[in-house]
């Protein structure tokens, strides 16, 4: 008696295993085809993105070879700048924070600009 109701308990774990791994299997493609879609969707957005781009480029009539241009003058300035700027006993540390940075930064704390030592550039 004992033993069939450890047969029947062992049977009936056996289908909830199945039918766990079943729930399991469709949830993993369920996943699966939401990924595929985010990642339809992510190329999309990217390119409306770049459709909008271009259309603001046609309505300022402006070629995107003009921007690149436009850019790398103004990357010439900055640099020719910073060593402007560097020769200046105020700001020749942030001069050098600047280079470390990349060039990345757009903002000047207060206190950087009349001289006093800041802990660290925003770049906000």
């Amino acid at each position: 008696m004992q033993m069939r109701f450890k047969e029947e308990s062992v049977q009936t774990l056996k289908q909830a295993n199945e039918q766990y791994r079943d729930k399991a299997v469709a949830l993993e493609e369920e996943v699966s085809a939401r990924a595929s879609q985010v990642e339809l969707m992510l190329q999309e957005m990217q390119t409306k993105e770049d459709e909008i781009e271009q259309l603001y480029l046609q309505k300022e009539g402006r070629a995107p070879s003009t921007y690149m241009v436009e850019i790398a003058q103004l990357k010439e300035d900055n640099r020719r700048l910073m060593g402007m700027l560097r020769g200046t006993k105020e700001f020749k540390e942030f001069a050098g924070y600047v280079e470390d940075s990349g060039g990345d930064v757009r903002h000047l704390e207060d206190n950087l600009r009349t001289g006093t030592k800041a802990d660290a550039p925003s770049n906000a």
